[in-house]
């Protein structure tokens, strides 16, 4: 595989084709997309397999990566002056700009919520997945960002695109760098594969309430929902092909996951009034400051993002009302 891609690169570079090159990538992604999604189609078991796997490599990967920089120690000093921290409206920015790209790493904490029909004891294992789970990644990402400045000074990483691999480069030497930039991109298959069983299960459930064509709701031998899982992959090639860029997908489904969060929030004082004696498996805690402080935050947020990144918050925006009529549409089928 990789003496095909090499031979390409020589190809382009030999007879000035570079505009083969964004070609490749989309027909690359969407080849990964489909391979995916007809893993999923062939059950739950797979689904499952395939989640764990990915989601074990991508945290034995950044263990590895800080224990191996807590045995190596401090890298070459640096010769650059500490960055000058923003202050006001710029700091402000900065923040929300940061959270867009941070944002993608922690959306996983609800995920479980979308498969609580399938969870055995919601009222103990949801919430357990959900506050292990932040938790586990707050440990892993905080050990790694120590990691990192074990090896090289803040001043130093704050320029680097990506520091991981500039700290592996240190480390493991001139294959460093690329090793770990591979190992970060298999890691992320995790996020595709959860993001295929997240997706075609609320297009399930949807169906399920007639609130979309019935035929969402039809469910194979693997108990895969194969007609939720198309709907959902012909959107994945839809973002594959027009989102340009990865940096541009991810601010966009930022801003989505976050308008989620806002709603579920919403939801959850609605139903407390609209159904107050309907049995609750699991109470959140400090109920309803903490849900009311999530709230704020998610709005803060939103607004933080319109503010300082007006372009990919317009594009959010957008698509998020096409998406009504598509609903429209899908209901009427």
């Amino acid at each position: 595989m990789w003496t095909v891609f090499r031979e390409f690169l020589r190809f382009c570079s030999r007879e000035k084709k570079w505009w083969l090159l964004p070609l490749v990538i989309i027909l690359l992604l969407l080849a990964v997309v489909l391979i995916f999604a007809i893993a999923q189609w062939r059950g739950i078991r797979w689904g499952r397999a395939i989640q764990n796997v990915t989601s074990l490599l991508k945290a034995l990967a950044f263990v590895a990566l800080a224990i191996a920089a807590f045995l190596v120690g401090g890298g070459p000093a640096s010769t650059q002056s500490a960055p000058v921290a923003p202050a006001g409206m710029a700091l402000a920015a900065a923040f929300v700009l940061s959270l867009q790209a941070v944002i993608y790493t922690y959306d996983g904490w609800s995920a479980i919520s979308y498969f609580c029909e399938e969870v055995e004891n919601p009222g103990r294992d949801i919430p357990r997945s959900m506050i292990g789970g932040v938790l586990s990644v707050i440990a892993i990402y905080l050990l790694v960002n120590l990691a990192l400045l074990a090896v090289l000074p803040i001043s130093t990483l704050a320029g680097q695109a990506f520091a991981a691999g500039t700290v592996a480069g240190v480390i493991f030497g001139v294959w460093g760098d690329p090793v770990f930039r591979t190992i970060t991109i298999v890691s992320m298959l995790s996020a595709l594969n959860s993001n295929h069983l997240m997706a075609s299960r609320v297009l399930f459930a949807m169906s399920r309430d007639g609130l979309v064509t019935r035929t969402a709701a039809i469910v194979n031998e693997g108990g895969t929902p194969t007609m939720a899982l198309l709907a959902s992959t012909v959107v994945a090639v839809v973002f594959v092909v027009f989102g340009r860029t990865f940096e541009r997908v991810i601010t966009v489904l930022a801003f989505f996951f976050v308008a989620n969060y806002a709603l579920s929030f919403i939801s959850v004082f609605v139903l407390r009034k609209r159904e107050p004696e309907k049995p609750r498996p699991y109470r959140a805690w400090g109920y309803p400051w903490t849900t009311a402080l999530a709230l704020v935050g998610s709005i803060a947020f939103l607004i933080g993002a319109i503010a300082s990144d007006r372009a990919n918050s317009l594009i959010a925006l957008a698509v998020l009302a096409a998406s009504y009529p598509a609903f429209r549409a899908m209901k009427s089928l």
